[in-house]
């Protein structure tokens, strides 16, 4: 990571803060993500390769955050660059700067956890999915189709090749939403991967969101089913779940019935398998027991497999 930190300092140029000179580094791959201060807080610089985030798809992710925040919704956004551009082309990177979100990352062990996260989890949801019937893409780009968003695309494509049994799970799941589209409730742009990862908590403005670099079309209950995939998991996951939904029934209705949401909830679970297997072929820092994992997790979803 020593070349990009250099290209991290260099594209921090374009931006008029006062920066400390300091970097922490937080993620290497796909994109590199550095930490940073001035006087004026706290951001994160993210350098996304072109092969991995094409402008037009970074295009539409920042483009999709500003009509969220225009629409009230609590969203870390992007910081204009000297010239006022919420982006930048740097050594065959797109640079993004960040606001920090506010507050800490929740879990469990959280004292608010009950009674303050997990509805505001789906407060927080409902007016992006609101916000969102009105977003138009600025530009064309994958993000039209959660169905060729390249790490589901390339993970799938290898596991049908080499893995008869997911092949048939995943085939089962693929043509059941499809086939069951219409119950599935609305589509919108949406985050695609809203978890306790994503978001930051602080008890005087609740949750906000961040790292929408997943964004895509989708339907607007996939959003649900990535946080039913995770609580489900949790001791009192039935509980947990009904606070979450009863936050997100204060703003909107829920998009859809509950074992249509399952279908989503396999659906995420096969989304998972194929990211760790694009990251495996990738290169990157995933070990055949991640894998192994979203696999068990796939196929204990699906019966008689």
């Amino acid at each position: 990571m020593p070349s990009l930190t250099k290209t991290a300092h260099s594209t921090l140029g374009f931006w008029s803060l006062q920066f400390s000179g300091d970097l922490i580094a937080h993620q290497e791959h796909p994109a590199s993500v550095f930490e940073t201060r001035s006087l004026a807080g706290t951001f994160f610089l993210r350098l996304s390769p072109l092969w991995w985030r094409s402008r037009e798809a970074v295009a539409c992710e920042l483009a999709f955050l500003a009509h969220l925040y225009q629409h009230g919704c609590r969203v870390a956004r992007p910081v204009a660059t000297k010239l006022g551009a919420t982006s930048v082309e740097a050594e065959g990177h797109t640079a993004v700067l960040f606001e920090a979100a506010s507050g800490h990352q929740p879990g469990q062990d959280d004292p608010d956890w009950k009674m303050r996260v997990l509805p505001d989890w789906g407060r927080t949801l409902a007016p992006q999915h609101v916000a969102a019937q009105e977003f138009v893409p600025p530009v064309s780009s994958w993000r039209d189709d959660w169905r060729v968003e390249p790490v589901f695309a390339e993970g799938l494509a290898r596991l049908l090749r080499n893995d008869p049994n997911a092949a048939k799970a995943a085939d089962d799941i693929l043509n059941t939403v499809e086939n069951r589209a219409d119950s599935l409730g609305p589509t919108g742009f949406i985050h695609a991967d809203f978890a306790p990862q994503n978001f930051r908590y602080q008890r005087n403005t609740g949750l906000t969101a961040f790292d929408f670099d997943n964004c895509v079309w989708h339907w607007q209950a996939y959003d649900l089913a990535v946080a039913v995939s995770i609580l489900m998991r949790s001791h009192e996951g039935e509980e947990s779940i009904q606070q979450l939904v009863e936050g997100y029934q204060e703003i909107a209705p829920i998009p859809c019935a509950r074992d249509a949401l399952q279908e989503l909830v396999k659906l995420r679970a096969l989304y998972v398998l194929c990211d760790r297997i694009s990251a495996e072929v990738r290169g990157e820092t995933t070990s055949g027991n991640v894998i192994a994992k979203a696999h068990s997790r796939l196929m204990a979803l699906i019966p008689n497999k």
